[in-house]
């Protein structure tokens, strides 16, 4: 397939077919053709045209329904469908746009306005290619990225939590340190220690957990009491 892109020529006289491929051949589109609607869905194929030019009157199902059915598909159904007839019919043409069709027109043809027309629904569909592309790699992408997001922050709030803890013991042993100073302060941190234990086990009956926050609450107050004797000698 070129640049240009493939047109699908549905119609069950082979004239009609020529003459419409005769016309859009020569500015660079890949013409394909199809005599009636099941030779269409053979020809459509993977990858589908890139527009499908539609005989109404033709054996089987007629043009009207075959856009009917292709706009119902949803792998077709974005496809720019010209609906041609040789009937002057505005009935006919109405139920042609109300299938989806883009277009309608009467035959004979004419060349100028069917290759603008072409051009620009072929450019419109480009377009929208694009557009439809872009949200399916955002929805593809949005999942992972959501992902990413989520583990980047339990690794911050981790890493938050490890510099707090790492704050209170470098001041808790600052404070300890100060406190050292006096041997009688220091025998008393490690009496409050041991007592803070058998509380533990023994007498307030908590657990573990909640007995390691109480420790931790004595020891902040432990620190902020030798911090303040420790900035006093310093």
């Amino acid at each position: 397939m070129n640049g240009q892109g493939a047109i699908l020529v549905v119609d069950d006289e082979r004239i009609h077919r020529r003459a419409l491929g005769e016309m859009l051949g020569p500015l660079g589109y890949d013409i394909m053709e199809a005599r009636d609607g099941q030779s269409m869905i053979e020809a459509i194929g993977f990858p589908p045209p890139d527009l499908i030019l539609l005989d109404v009157i033709m054996p089987g199902d007629n043009g009207i329904e075959l856009c009917r059915r292709l706009k119902k598909d949803t792998r077709t159904q974005t496809i720019p469908v010209i609906i041609i007839t040789s009937l002057e019919d505005r009935r006919a043409k109405l139920e042609g746009l109300e299938a989806g069709a883009e277009d309608f027109f009467v035959k004979p043809v004419d060349k100028r306005k069917l290759t603008t027309r072409v051009k620009n629904l072929l450019k419109a569909k480009e377009y929208n290619d694009l557009i439809r592309s872009h949200k399916d790699n955002l929805g593809r992408e949005i999942p992972t990225r959501t992902q990413e997001l989520q583990a980047t922050l339990i690794a911050l709030k981790q890493a938050n939590k490890t510099i707090n803890q790492s704050y209170l013991d470098t001041i808790y042993r600052l404070a300890v340190a100060a406190e050292f100073k006096d041997q009688e302060t220091g025998r008393h941190v490690r009496r409050m220690s041991a007592w803070v234990g058998i509380m533990d086990e023994k007498q307030l009956g908590i657990f573990s957990r909640d007995a390691g926050i109480y420790y931790g609450n004595a020891k902040r107050h432990r620190c902020k009491q030798a911090m303040g004797r420790y900035i006093q000698c310093h």
